[in-house]
Order: structure tokens, then C-alpha cells, then sequence
């Protein structure tokens, strides 16, 4: 990403994985999803570089529903 003024700019890096498996049993089902991401990014301004950062984070979830 490029800013108007010449020099500036911002890099960005990302990258994300999700898995996600269901079952149905007869009367109820069970629904799973895990996840993990990693991003990162370096900012610039003009012949200065700037302190970049990075976020790395896991998420899940479980779902169960009955059938009346």
C-alpha cells in the first residue's frame, strides 16, 4: 500500500488456516471449527522506518443442536 506522498508506505503480511468437521448422529448433530491466524505488518515514511508489529491468534468453536 502506497500513501500520496512519495516514500510512504505500508507492508502488510497475513495468513490464515480454518478447519471446520461435522457429525450427525441420528437426533443431534456436533459441529466443530478451529482456526489460527498470523499477521504482521511494517509501516515507513519516506527514508524513516518505523517500528512494525504482528498479531498470531487461535479461535475455535463447538455447536451441538437436538432434533425435536
Amino acid at each position: 500500500m502506497t500513501d500520496i506522498r512519495k516514500g510512504d508506505k505500508l507492508d502488510v503480511s497475513s495468513f490464515q488456516v480454518t478447519g471446520y468437521s461435522s457429525t450427525d448422529f441420528e437426533r443431534w448433530y456436533l459441529g466443530s471449527l478451529i482456526l489460527y491466524s498470523m499477521d504482521s505488518f511494517t509501516p515507513s515514511l519516506g527514508v524513516e522506518a518505523l517500528h512494525g508489529d504482528g498479531f498470531d491468534g487461535f479461535g475455535g468453536a463447538v455447536e451441538g443442536k437436538w432434533k425435536f
